[in-house]
């Protein structure tokens, strides 16, 4: 179910963004550069290599085809696999030349003119009218039946393509990334989930939560259960958090030897965006620590501190905001970001990158949807070889078209016995959530539920006065 899980943070991650939470650190993460790292090559055995030293280049899930009759080479001294230049520019939709004169092998996609000079170990990039950006290359090409082959490395360094290897069929992956971010759909739809957004604004809000996490796990014939139940009232406002919570975990089951054990504790969290200051209290915490790890890091009734280490402008939500200028464009961030995280490690890579680009940017497009009375509805299925996963998405409106809440509902099943329910509404002022997670051996439902409102409280931006205060760098 690995890969229903990465796809289930994305829809996540859309839905925190659409219903303002976290909005801020959402607009940092997915502000990513197109060109992403490049996972190295690994070199193949010694073992491989005695009786082979080719390998098979896959671009964007396709081999390529080797017009020019040589063969991608291994080459074990440089640990590179070398790739025909012309067979691999025109598999990436270049058009390619050899100017004889110059000797100089030239590739061409819009504008865009990669020029490698035959011996040079540099390569020169040229895009638009820009100057063109000389690279040097840590491993000179080489010439083989007549033919220049370059080290794959060569792209991540000219083009930004994106390059991994298959030890297990012994191809090198080539994804341009670029060619899966072409987004023609429409999102007015979901465009609606906006009204759901809180403007940030001076007033002070008052949100209470609580939360309660199952877990139960099997070994032969002992069991294990755990159950955690969490309360929170938070006060806020741009400037300042103001945080009260109680956590219990019990402890039982079989493989407890009829023993339960109960922890149960209360905690105090003050966070100062103006002055970029954490202040923490918890007398139980501490008592924990002591008798777990042998520290009590502070005394009863102590705060301890933390200096966030930011100026005060940059945390402060009553300052600018950069927001996500559309709909779409978020989505395009958030396709590329995911893109970007994700391994080539496999010949599959490309499929589950596709899979992932439809994940995102069908199921939430306009065409997407149906509209059932006020409401509108997507349904979307992940069919693959190991997990079965439908995902229903639900934008609740009133008569005049506004948006209401926004209900997720999802299940998947794998073929190794693994399944997961989830539902998860978001209203104006209100967010509902129920997992449930179970496998052969372990189980897990956690149900979550927030309600916030306006209110004339005030968060306090600073411990209590005369109260103890240490610094956790003073601690550790």
């Amino acid at each position: 179910m690995k890969n229903s899980i990465k796809r289930i943070l994305s829809i996540l991650l859309v839905v925190a963004m659409l219903s303002g939470v976290g909005v801020i650190a959402l607009a940092d993460v997915v502000a990513v550069p197109i060109s992403a790292p490049i996972e190295p090559i690994e070199p193949m055995s010694v073992e491989e290599l005695i009786n082979e030293r080719s390998a098979e280049v896959q671009v964007n899930g396709a081999i390529i085809g080797y017009e020019s009759g040589v063969r991608p080479y291994y080459n074990p001294a440089a640990g590179r696999v070398y790739v025909p230049f012309r067979d691999l520019f025109t598999a990436l939709g270049f058009m390619v030349d050899y100017v004889e004169a110059t000797r100089t092998a030239v590739a061409v996609k819009g504008d865009l003119k990669v020029e490698y000079v035959q011996g040079s170990d540099k390569v020169s990039v040229t895009e638009g009218d820009t100057a063109a950006n000389v690279i040097a290359l840590e491993v000179a090409p080489i010439t083989r039946g007549g033919r220049v082959l370059v080290p794959i490395r060569f792209f991540s360094e000219a083009i930004g393509v994106r390059v991994g290897w298959d030890g297990s069929t012994r191809t090198v992956i080539i994804i341009d990334t670029a060619t899966l971010l072409q987004n023609d759909n429409t999102y007015e739809i979901l465009g609606k989930l906006q009204a759901l957004n809180a403007p940030v604004t001076s007033s002070n809000t008052k949100t209470t939560a609580d939360a309660e996490l199952d877990i139960s796990v099997e070994d032969g014939a002992d069991t294990l259960d755990i159950n955690f139940n969490g309360t929170a009232t938070m006060i806020a406002n741009p400037n300042a958090i103001d945080v009260n919570a109680n956590l219990k975990m019990v402890v039982g089951g079989t493989a407890m030897a009829g023993v339960t054990s109960t922890i149960d504790v209360d905690m105090e969290l003050i966070v100062n965006l103006q002055k970029g200051l954490i202040a923490f209290q918890s007398d139980d915490l501490y008592a924990l620590s002591e008798s777990f790890l042998g520290v009590r890091p502070a005394e009863d009734g102590t705060w301890i501190t933390i200096d966030m280490g930011l100026p005060a402008e940059s945390l402060s939500v009553a300052t600018e905001i950069t927001a996500v200028p559309d709909i779409k464009t978020f989505i395009d961030m958030l396709i590329e970001d995911q893109l970007n995280s994700m391994w080539i490690d496999s010949i599959y890579a490309y499929e589950e990158m596709q899979l992932v680009v439809d994940l995102i940017s069908t199921q939430f497009a306009d065409s997407s949807f149906e509209k059932q009375g006020n409401n509108y509805v997507s349904k979307y299925t992940v069919n693959d070889d190991y997990t079965l996963m439908t995902v229903t998405y639900t934008i609740k409106c009133d008569a005049a078209g506004t948006a209401t809440a926004f209900v997720v509902a999802l299940s998947a099943e794998s073929e190794y016995g693994e399944s997961l329910t989830l539902s998860f509404e978001i209203g104006k002022n209100t967010i509902a959530m129920q997992m449930s997670l179970t496998d052969d051996y372990t189980s897990m439902t956690l149900t979550l539920n927030s309600q916030s409102e306006t209110t004339t409280q005030v968060p306090r931006t600073d411990v209590p006065a005369g109260a103890k205060v240490v610094d956790i760098n003073d601690i550790f």
